[in-house]
């Protein structure tokens, strides 16, 4: 038994409507179709249910991309945030988080890592604030481990800061020192605790007569920490004893220049009234080339109505 075999096609039949040429007619998608079938091919409309059902489709698209939008800047921000932790820009970091919480409050890592930034670039009201609102819930992300590891390093480093204070006060000032370079130890990100560490570092070059070291920690304070009143006084206050020991003149405009620096960043009541006594020291110093810690210069001008 043989297989039917069937005749190809007509090439001068067009397969839509039948009409037959004088020759061949030319072929749309491989068939040969006439002019004028080929024409409603060509230009014929998708159904109507076809395009109603597209534009419902791409609007959908736009109003989930719309909706999405604002997490996949979520997402950005906490990509941003990340790179900022790594590379030690933890104020940067805190910022890009709280977009983050801002869109997505309920984000264990962002929250953590927040507390976390804000610890790390200072921001204690904000942390300890964060952090005791969240005693009562329980966390499952792997963030909480690090936030502790941190907030153990934090509050070592605040008990090593208040021991040193302590020891400051009763004029121990080696045993301050060595306070704070624990608390630096514990804390390194700390920009306030390593100015304190170097302000301490200058009064005992000060108590030595070493007024050129006590500069080298004053400019190596204010590179720190450029809007620090203290750190500015401390580089005032070496100048004015260079100068004193000297009569550079230069040294003496740098030290008004610095003076001047100071004042500007006495903010607060307590450091305006401060400022006014060191300015009258300073300036005792410089008019006099006498150098007189502020202990000697209270004794010798105020100790007496």
């Amino acid at each position: 038994m043989t297989p039917e075999t069937r005749a190809a096609p007509d090439p001068a039949v067009c397969a839509c409507c039948g009409a037959r040429g004088s020759a061949a007619w030319p072929r749309l998608a491989g068939i040969a179709v006439c002019e004028p079938c080929a024409a409603g091919l060509r230009n014929r409309e998708l159904p109507r249910w076809l395009r109603v059902s597209l534009a419902a489709l791409l609007l959908l698209a736009v109003l989930s991309g719309a909706y999405g939008w604002k997490y996949w800047q979520a997402e950005a921000s906490f990509l941003r945030a990340q790179r900022a932790l790594s590379a030690g820009q933890y104020d940067v970091a805190s910022d890009r988080l709280a977009e983050v919480l801002a869109i997505a409050p309920g984000s264990e890592p962002a929250f953590l890592q927040k507390i976390r930034a804000d610890l790390l670039s200072e921001r204690f009201d904000a942390a300890w604030s964060a952090n005791d609102a969240a005693k009562n819930r329980k966390f499952r992300s792997k963030e909480l481990g690090a936030l502790n590891v941190v907030i153990e390093r934090v509050e070592k480093a605040m008990d090593e800061v208040k021991t040193a204070h302590e020891a400051e006060q009763n004029r121990d000032l080696s045993g301050a020192v060595w306070h704070a370079e624990l608390a630096t130890k514990d804390f390194p990100e700390s920009r306030t605790i390593a100015s304190y560490l170097l302000q301490l570092r200058g009064k005992v070059a000060f108590d030595a007569h070493d007024y050129d070291a006590v500069v080298r920690y004053g400019e190596e304070a204010v590179k720190l920490a450029p809007d620090g009143f203290l750190n500015h006084a401390m580089l005032t206050g070496g100048f004015a004893a260079q100068f004193a020991v000297s009569g550079d003149p230069e040294l003496e405009q740098r030290a008004r220049k610095e003076l001047e620096a100071t004042g500007q960043l006495a903010e607060s009541a307590d450091q305006g009234a401060a400022f006014d006594s060191f300015r009258e020291r300073i300036e005792h110093r410089l008019r006099t080339r006498e150098i007189l810690s502020r202990e000697e210069y209270e004794q010798r001008f105020r100790s007496h109505p």
